[in-house]
């Protein structure tokens, strides 16, 4: 019997938790049998269900869709089975239960309102769409796609940061200059990994753009030293007309993130708002308008 993928198990318990907060447990008096994948106890999984995971699923190969079918619905009804058991145990009515259980409603409510929110802005024009597709070659006409050693130094061996750069400046593999750092016993790490370079910084993409097979580029990255060095590159470029959908939906997610916080001030001043007791000092030290710490759901939401 095959594992079940990460990806089957992340898709199921997405569904799954939305469905659970919509009201778990709840037998729907009007679906038909044609709606319906299977019964667990009382309870009914739906097509719907299984439809919206194999959505997410990542593109693959056709002949494994229905493999794959198989493992979300194993899986949905395991999960079914286990929050059965959670219920009849009331464990969903402990207080830690109940205040996870408000916060990933709230989160998932406000998510269904920033994704209305944008639906309503106004689309990107068809020259914005092929202007971000010319000014940004690395991510779609010259597109590649790399097999990248990578070596991290950690904010705690910052010190050891200019042997690193002063390394990738005079070329040097990446293998040297770890053997260097192992011998002077600084802490970093060295992996292999696959990224196309649309998913890079785009000045790290511009710097390995340029170069070939043992080219190196570093970059600061959260604060850490980050090197890379190409062992294996493929041209992999994407055609305007299949990069449309994802130009427009980065430049709708940048249109939300610039109209998003005006929008949240409005709402809230319109709003009934009272800060209680002891918590009122904090509403002088909220941050200034036009700072909705909402942004972070829509990056989160990507």
């Amino acid at each position: 019997m095959k594992p079940r993928s990460r990806c089957v198990e992340g898709l199921v318990l997405s569904v799954g938790l939305s469905i659970f907060l919509a009201g778990c447990g709840q037998k729907s008096s009007d679906a038909s049998a044609s709606q319906v994948v299977a019964k667990v106890g009382n309870t009914e999984i739906s097509v719907y269900q299984l439809s919206s995971a194999v959505m997410r699923l990542p593109p693959g190969d056709p002949s494994e869709v229905e493999q794959k079918k198989a493992e979300i619905i194993r899986a949905l009804i395991q999960q079914q089975v286990l929050a059965q058991q959670a219920i009849q145990q009331k464990l969903d009515r402990t207080p830690d239960a109940v205040v996870l259980l408000d916060a990933a409603r709230l989160e998932m409510l406000t998510q269904l309102y920033l994704a209305d929110y944008a639906s309503h802005l106004q689309r990107p024009q068809q020259t914005e769409v092929q202007k971000f597709y010319r000014d940004n070659p690395a991510m779609f006409g010259q597109r590649r796609s790399y097999l990248l050693l990578q070596l991290t130094l950690p904010k705690s061996a910052e010190k050891s940061t200019q042997v690193l750069t002063d390394g990738v400046a005079a070329s040097h593999s990446l293998e040297d200059i770890a053997a260097g750092l192992r011998s002077a016993k600084v802490e970093h790490s060295l992996e292999l990994l696959r990224k196309d370079s649309s998913d890079l910084d785009p000045d790290v993409a511009a710097k390995l753009g340029g170069q070939g097979i043992g080219g190196v580029a570093s970059a600061s990255v959260d604060g850490k030293t980050v090197a890379w060095e190409i062992k294996e590159m493929m041209d992999s470029p994407v055609d305007m007309v299949t990069a449309q959908p994802t130009i427009t939906q980065l430049l709708v997610n940048k249109l939300t993130q610039a109209a998003l916080p005006a929008q949240v001030d409005r709402l809230v001043q319109t709003t009934p708002v009272q800060y209680v007791g002891d918590f009122a000092k904090y509403e002088k030290l909220a941050p200034p308008a036009g700072t909705s710490s909402t942004n972070s759901a829509i990056e989160g939401g990507k």
